[in-house]
């Protein structure tokens, strides 16, 4: 595990952020909520995210 100074987001805000962009996604269907999942799941910078698109 990596030291909490060089964590941006803690174990438990991911997850909890990760039921946010799910709920998002299914009330709505916007894709962007996906991709944010993506992103954490993957590690991406903002501009490799925009690449995938």
């Amino acid at each position: 595990m990596r030291a909490s100074a060089e964590m941006i987001f803690y174990a438990d805000e991911i997850e909890e952020l990760f039921e946010v962009l799910e709920k998002g996604y299914q009330s709505n269907g916007n894709i962007v909520n996906l991709g944010l999942i993506c992103n954490f799941d993957l590690g991406l910078r903002g501009g490799e995210l925009c690449a995938l698109k």
